[in-house]
């Protein structure tokens, strides 16, 4: 949509993924201007895998608190940001296979 296009525009082409990755995750049963906010905030925090992984979760709760199930989606959000580090060495696969594999 285009609020989201707006806030993934902010970013690096290296750091699109993430942003478009994250961006959906705290997108669910949120309305998209809230989602766009929260995305900016983001955005000025640092949004990449070691600075989200850097950050404690209780700011990240904080930064994310607008969004509906903002506890869930702040352990979401750390879950995958590690596993992307682990798995696909921080970086989002170009495949859904790879991003599910385990």
């Amino acid at each position: 949509d285009i609020m989201a296009a707006q806030v993934v525009s902010l970013c690096s082409d290296e750091d699109r993924p993430y942003y478009s990755l994250i961006n959906l995750m705290l997108s669910s049963q949120t309305k998209d201007s809230v989602t766009r906010d929260v995305m900016a905030e983001l955005h000025k925090h640092g949004l990449t895998v070691s600075k989200i992984l850097a950050t404690d979760d209780d700011t990240l709760t904080t930064l994310i608190n607008k969004v509906s199930f903002y506890r869930r989606k702040t352990a979401y959000i750390k879950a995958t940001s590690q596993a992307l580090l682990d798995r696909h060495g921080g970086r989002v696969p170009d495949t859904l296979d790879e991003l599910l594999s385990r």
